[in-house]
């Protein structure tokens, strides 16, 4: 693998939870591979919203839930099954390798193109779960563009050993004036721990923004309206893998990182600037935050010289990504 750059996305708001967990987001580039042996969820029946569930069969956790049988969503969703129930609520958690309205390419034609599959690698205790997206249309352009239709390859791997997940993108042709007219310029990519199917709202959704190429990461609460500034610009480039590595991060872990910063002038005007007072806590990306939890942005470069004289004047918090861990300040913005 040739790694690009590394993200660290946080999933804890604040100190909210005394032990949290975030997950690492590293892009890198390696070779897509379609599924050889694998099981088809499709049957070769051509498809356009359906739905299929299997069981996982392999030792595999998210958010701290053991998945047992996976919802596999054919417009590139999918779902732990084992819905939790309080009182006359339910909830679900996802994960979005590359949700859209996606369908058959052989839907007209009554011929099945597109195959829906997964497979089990590996030796138990060390196996990888891979489900595979082969050759699928897009709802939104397949009536207008029959000729010449969009299509996207794309495989979800769990694996059993530490709990991580990858997104992989294989070859693509994608109009997306067609594709993405309701959406933006790209799919809807992330991670969600908890969506209330009762209210229709979602709790810690971290979504994929910006150039497919190097992602931010921003963490939606509540009721959710996908904005064309909210997701990925374009389809990631063949060959780009996303990979999310559980980390379990305590709130005296991060309290101890945070020590270890400074921020100045605090109260602020028009610039901020982050000083580190240790060589070995290299900050790799901060995202800044409103004092009730919502993401403002998040920044990669030129730490000692931060501009926030677009900010309303109030308390906001900065999250401190480096290698080691997250690292929480507040500053105050005046005017």
């Amino acid at each position: 693998m040739k790694l690009r750059f590394l993200l660290i996305s946080s999933f804890l708001l604040l100190f909210l939870f005394l032990q949290a967990q975030t997950y690492n987001l590293t892009v890198s580039e390696e070779s897509y591979t379609p599924l050889e042996n694998s099981i088809s969820l499709t049957n070769d029946e051509i498809w356009d919203d359906e739905e299929y569930s299997f069981p996982i069969e392999i030792d595999f956790e998210y958010f701290g839930d053991k998945l047992d049988t996976l919802f596999v969503d054919v417009n590139g969703l999918v779902a732990n099954t084992s819905f939790e129930n309080i009182g006359s609520e339910s909830f679900v958690s996802f994960i979005l390798p590359f949700y859209n309205d996606l369908i058959d390419l052989g839907y007209i034609s009554e011929e099945s193109m597109s195959n829906i599959s997964y497979l089990i690698d590996g030796e138990e205790g060390s196996r990888i779960l891979k489900i595979e997206w082969n050759n699928v249309g897009f709802y939104d352009d397949y009536y207008d563009n029959q000729a010449d239709p969009s299509f996207v390859n794309f495989q979800l791997w769990l694996y059993e050993l530490d709990n991580a997940i990858e997104f992989h993108y294989g070859d693509s042709k994608v109009d997306s004036e067609l594709v993405f007219q309701y959406y933006g310029g790209g799919p809807i990519a992330g991670l969600m721990d908890t969506y209330n199917e009762t209210t229709d709202i979602y709790d810690e959704f971290a979504v994929l923004i910006g150039d497919p190429a190097k992602p931010n990461v921003i963490l939606w609460e509540g009721e959710v309206d996908f904005e064309y500034t909210q997701l990925l610009d374009s389809v990631p480039m063949p060959n780009t893998v996303y990979r999310f590595d559980l980390m379990d991060v305590s709130t005296t872990e991060i309290q101890a990182l945070s020590q270890n910063f400074s921020i100045y002038p605090n109260p602020v005007l028009t610039q901020l600037s982050i000083v580190s007072e240790r060589v070995d806590s290299e900050i790799q990306s901060i995202s800044i935050f409103s004092n009730d939890g919502r993401w403002i942005r998040t920044i990669n470069s030129d730490f000692s010289n931060i501009n926030v004289s677009d900010l309303w004047s109030g308390v906001y918090h900065i999250h401190i990504h480096t290698q080691e861990s997250l690292a929480v300040k507040r500053f105050v913005k005046v005017d």
